[in-house]
């Protein structure tokens, strides 16, 4: 769970930090609809450059999260869909 006193630019820099699956971001009900694609799109880019680096042997062993993001933006296009 994301402390009150972090603010949205910071969990868009860092999603990773201040939550612990894309899916908490879908979850999170102080977050706006907005504010969740936001920080699931920086979580999308940061997972997908983690995937070129992995291709071009530059990898640290990370993991990419790249289908846990994707199901988690689906979840919320559901979830924002059926109102």
């Amino acid at each position: 769970m994301v402390s009150a006193d972090v603010t949205i630019d910071q969990m868009v820099e860092d999603p990773e930090r201040h939550f612990g699956s894309p899916a908490e971001v879908v979850e999170d009900p102080r977050l706006s609809f907005e504010d969740k694609e936001r920080i699931l799109g920086s979580w999308e880019l940061d997972a997908r450059r983690l995937l070129e680096s992995e291709a071009e042997n530059m990898g640290g062993g990370e993991v990419s999260r790249l289908d846990e993001v994707i199901a988690a933006r689906g979840e919320l296009a559901s979830r924002a869909a059926s109102g």
